[in-house]
């Protein structure tokens, strides 16, 4: 096994250390490795106590080799894999927003997985340009309707959809190319703000 140099000055190398586990794993092998190792100020990292060119093996960061987007990655070696993690995200709309009526939601789900992330335009645009990765997730936007009528009603023989009946309609469509996104959309009132258009909703006793 060879280092990138023949030489290392003293100052470049940390010698004498130890992982119990769950830090490094054998490059050439994958299996978690624990024991003594010693690293250097390139990035390297070598198993024993000091350098030894006969017994000592590279180490890499430990990975949990079980999980689907390291199966992908060892598979496809040559595709990107490496991207920006997914922030945690909840819309907050404005004031302008519930003049409008509604907003857009954008979703990600990991391929292969039941797990949806809402995430802002902004991390919904990187996946677009594949700063996201999009071997690992599958991208959805949708309209969100935040003010209106609550539920859907008639007057004066004029049908008027309500927002609960709009978004549920957008969960429902939703569903069908992002699998388990309803678990995330339980509520078709998310973020609806009747009283902003003198609309007030009234309590469902269904659910008392």
């Amino acid at each position: 096994m060879k280092r990138k140099r023949l030489q290392y000055a003293q100052d470049e190398i940390i010698t004498n250390l130890y992982t119990s586990g769950n830090e490094y794993m054998l490059d050439d092998t994958d299996t978690e490795y624990i024991g003594p190792y010693h690293k250097y100020t390139t990035g390297e990292i070598y198993t024993e106590f000091v350098w030894n060119p006969n017994s000592s093996k590279k180490l890499t960061l430990f990975e949990d080799t079980s999980t689907v987007q390291y199966q992908f990655k060892k598979i496809n070696s040559d595709i990107k894999t490496k991207y920006e993690n997914i922030p945690y995200y909840i819309p907050t709309p404005t004031t302008d927003d519930y003049k409008k009526g509604k907003i857009n939601r954008y979703f990600l789900k990991k391929i292969n997985e039941f797990k949806v992330f809402e995430v802002s335009e902004e991390v919904f645009d990187k996946h677009s340009a594949e700063t996201v990765d999009p071997n690992l997730y599958t991208s959805l936007k949708i309209e969100w309707y935040i003010s209106g009528v609550a539920k859907s009603t008639a007057k004066d023989g004029i049908y008027v959809i309500g927002t609960y009946e709009r978004n549920l309609s957008a969960i429902q469509t939703a569903e069908a190319s992002m699998p388990s996104i309803s678990r995330l959309l339980l509520d078709p009132l998310q973020f609806y703000n009747g009283i902003a258009m003198g609309v007030i909703v009234p309590p469902d006793i269904n659910q008392v």
